[in-house]
């Protein structure tokens, strides 16, 4: 029997992060050095449902190289329309989502992936944070995931903007 596309995204993305992270892990770690504070407070194994402020298009890496399990986000639509974007995005296991009308085929998917015990990653701001001081209005969507998927909220937040060789650090709260 052949592989569902489903199972083959599966099998990318676990190879992405079997390979591509450890390859990746040394050079980002010496480029943005960044100190995880809370760790005891990310669960090992089970499904979770991870929210986080937003600063940059590099946000989501950061939490990929300095969290231990494998994460998908949901990232805007729009995202998609670069073709190495989109190659990175698949590779990620990555959800598309129009901000403006959340279809049913975005929440099937988020809500497969806290079925599979997996972690779901959301930024609620909705976008990045430009200000870089206070938290955006929070978007409702990750307590709908939470509520839907039976899965608890684990709150974590950026300190500051990443830049390049300034340590930074990312906050795990309970």
């Amino acid at each position: 029997m052949l592989p569902s596309r489903l199972e083959n995204k599966e099998i990318t993305v676990l190879w992405f992060y079997k390979i591509g992270k450890p390859v990746v892990w040394p050079f980002w770690k010496l480029v943005y050095p960044m100190r995880v504070l809370g760790r005891e407070n990310y669960p090992r194994e089970g499904r979770v449902v991870t929210v986080c402020n937003h600063y940059s298009y590099t946000d989501p890496i950061h939490l990929i190289i300095n969290l231990p399990r494998e994460i998908r986000f949901i990232g805007k639509k729009e995202l998609w329309n670069s073709r190495f974007l989109k190659w990175v995005l698949e590779h990620v296991g990555a959800i598309p989502v129009d901000r403006g009308n959340v279809g049913l085929s975005t929440m099937k998917q988020c809500l497969s992936v806290l079925k599979r015990e997996e972690v779901l990653t959301l930024f609620p701001e909705g976008r990045r944070n430009k200000d870089n001081e206070e938290l955006m209005e929070l978007k409702g969507g990750m307590a709908v995931f939470a509520v839907m998927g039976k899965a608890p909220i684990v709150p974590m937040m950026l300190y500051r903007r990443p830049k390049l060789f300034q340590r930074n650090y990312l906050i795990i709260g309970e």
